[in-house]
C-alpha cells in the first residue's frame, strides 16, 4: 500500500532495506504549482511598487495630438527647471509661448522622490522637444509600513524500518512519514520616512506652419473687475505677445486691452477669432483699436497671408 499524503503511514514490503525515496508526479506538479504561486506574489509585489512612471499615469493631453511625433531614441528633449517661488512656473511657460511653441500636455502629481528618467522617455514618446519642471517640496512624511514575504516549504518525507512477529512468524518493512509542501507569510512593520513633492511638468514643442497665429497673440475674455476698471463689458485682454509676429512687430503689447478691430466690436476671445477668420486670405493690413495705460490709440497691423 502506498502512503497518503499528509498522514504518517506504514508499508509492508518483501525487503528489510528501505527503499529508495520517490515524488509521485501527482506531487512534482503540485510543487511547481507552488513555485508559480509565488512567483506571482512576487510579480505582484513588484507592479505594486508602481512601474509605471506618473509623469505617464498622470499626463493629460492639451492640444490636438494629431501633428505630435515621437522624438528619436537618441534625442533627449530640454528639461528646464524653475524655481519654488510663486508665478515662477507661469513665466517659464509663456517664455516658450513668445517662442512660438505649442503645450502639447500637463503632468501634475504629488509623490515621494521620482526618477527623471520617466519624464523623459514620456518627453520623447509624445514628442517633446522642452519641457518646464517644477519640483516643490511639500511636507515629510513618516509612519509605519507593512512588508509581507513568502517563504516555500517544500513537503519532506522521512523512512523507518519496522519489524515483528506473528503467530510465529517473522516479518519486516519500511514506512513513511510525508508533510505537506506550504507557503508560511512572513510580515514585518517597517518605519519609513519620506519627503513628498509637488510635480509639475509642461511639455512643448514648435508650432507647425499651420499652427502658427496670423496675428500672434494670446487674450483672455476681460475679467469683473477689468470691466470695471476700463467702464466696458466688451474687449478682450492680450496676455503675450508672440516674437516676431505681426503683433509684435506693430508693438501691439502685454496688457492692452482690445476694443475693435477693422472697426468691428470685439465682445470676447471666440469672436476675435472669428473676426480674423473672417479676413481676407491675401496679406493685409488691419486696425486695432486698444486701450493702454488708460488712453485709447490704434494700431496697425500688417497681417500674413494664410
Amino acid at each position: 500500500m502506498g502512503a497518503k499524503t499528509g498522514t504518517p503511514t506504514t508499508s509492508a514490503v518483501s525487503t528489510t532495506l528501505p527503499q529508495k525515496p520517490f515524488t509521485p508526479e501527482p506531487v512534482r506538479r503540485r510543487v511547481a504549482g507552488m513555485k508559480q504561486i509565488l512567483l506571482m506574489i512576487a510579480v505582484v509585489a513588484l507592479v505594486g511598487c508602481g512601474v509605471t512612471s506618473p509623469y505617464v499615469g498622470h499626463y493629460e493631453q492639451i492640444s490636438d495630438s494629431s501633428l505630435n511625433t515621437p522624438l528619436p531614441d537618441d534625442k533627449e528633449p530640454k528639461v528646464v527647471e524653475v524655481q519654488q517661488t510663486d508665478g515662477s512656473l507661469i513665466e517659464a511657460q509663456k517664455e516658450y509661448l513668445r517662442q512660438n511653441y505649442l503645450i502639447i500636455g500637463e503632468s501634475a502629481f504629488v509623490g515621494g522622490d521620482v526618477s527623471k528618467s520617466g519624464l523623459i522617455k514620456q518627453a520623447q514618446q509624445i514628442g517633446a522637444t522642452v519641457v518646464v519642471h517644477l519640483r516643490k517640496f511639500q511636507k515629510t512624511k513618516s509612519g509605519v509600513r507593512r512588508v509581507t514575504t513568502y517563504n516555500y516549504n517544500p513537503s519532506t518525507t522521512s523512512n523507518h524500518n519496522f519489524r515483528g512477529n506473528i503467530g510465529g512468524r517473522n516479518y519486516t518493512g519500511t514506512g513513511s512519514t510525508r508533510t505537506k509542501e506550504s507557503i508560511t507569510p512572513n510580515t514585518k512593520y517597517v518605519p519609513y520616512s519620506e519627503d513628498v513633492y509637488a510635480y509639475n511638468a509642461i511639455y512643448f514643442r514648435p508650432r507647425e506652419k499651420e499652427e502658427k497665429s496670423r496675428v500672434g497673440i494670446l487674450s483672455l475674455d476681460l475679467t469683473s473687475k477689468e470691466r470695471k476698471k476700463w467702464e466696458t463689458n466688451k474687449g478682450i485682454k492680450v496676455v503675450l505677445v508672440i516674437t516676431g509676429s505681426a503683433a509684435y512687430k506693430a508693438d501691439l503689447l502685454e496688457g492692452d486691452i482690445v476694443l475693435k478691430v477693422d472697426g468691428k466690436q470685439i465682445e470676447n476671445v471666440e469672436q476675435h477669432s472669428r473676426v480674423i477668420d473672417a479676413l481676407s486670405s491675401k496679406k493685409i493690413k488691419v486696425v486695432y483699436e486698444i486701450i493702454r495705460k488708460a488712453s485709447r490709440k490704434s494700431i496697425a497691423l500688417d497681417l500674413p497671408a494664410k
